[in-house]
């Protein structure tokens, strides 16, 4: 599945809650607008601080969303699978991207270009009220991270990623090393080391090469959920 054909595209829109709501008709015209893009692995795709030139959907592959400090210091938001939506603040506000997007493997992208991406939301009430929705969801997820970050300890925000990873999408993702852990929970790796090496003597996972493996998760929950 090479993901760039438009029948892919008109099912990948299908099968999307931003599309699935239109009729056969305004889903050709969505079709039109997108343009197919393909990125190496760890090309970065939005730079912060970009014009808001686009949004992306992703049709195969991971990208990591991350904010970096003055001195390059990074604070990872989130990695996105296929079927999910970045750069969409940027495009509806006007304003800079916020944030930086790179690839974690090879990405397809579907692109709509923002002059496009507003000519369909004025022309179809169905797809603005399915992206308000996905902006109240975005914003009750970062409400949540702020929440993690102010007043959660490094222990339960990672024994919470920890379970969170285990959820993710299935398939080629990248392994996370210490250092993208804590680049994930606003720390620095020490603390992770630390932190992971007290799960261990717990009992609660165990550590291989890039690679944690969970042993008992509901003792991860607990730890989570101490708040």
């Amino acid at each position: 599945m090479t993901g760039t054909g438009r029948e892919e595209i008109l099912q990948f829109l299908a099968r999307h809650p931003y599309f699935a709501g239109l009729d056969e008709r305004a889903r050709q015209r969505v079709a039109d607008c997108i343009v197919v893009r393909r990125f190496a692995r760890d090309s970065m795709i939005v730079m912060q601080g970009d014009p808001p030139a686009a949004v992306y959907f992703i049709a195969h592959g991971q990208v990591r969303i991350s904010r970096f400090s003055p001195d390059g210091r990074e604070q990872a938001l989130m990695d996105l699978f296929p079927g999910q939506v970045f750069n969409l603040v940027a495009v509806i506000d006007g304003r800079p991207t916020p944030s930086t997007t790179i690839a974690r493997t090879s990405v397809i992208l579907y692109v709509l270009h923002r002059e496009d991406f507003w000519h369909l939301l004025r022309a179809y009430p169905p797809l603005a009220e399915a992206v308000l929705v996905d902006f109240a969801a975005r914003l009750r997820r970062f409400t949540a991270l702020v929440e993690d970050l102010s007043l959660r300890t490094v222990a339960e925000r990672l024994a919470r990623l920890l379970l969170e990873m285990a959820g993710e999408p299935q398939g080629p993702a990248p392994r996370f090393t210490q250092q993208e852990l804590a680049s994930r929970l606003g720390t620095v790796r020490e603390v992770v080391s630390r932190t992971l090496k007290r799960f261990e003597e717990q009992g609660l996972i165990r550590v291989e090469r890039h690679r944690i493996i969970i042993l008992d998760p509901e003792g991860l929950e607990r730890i989570a959920c101490a708040m």
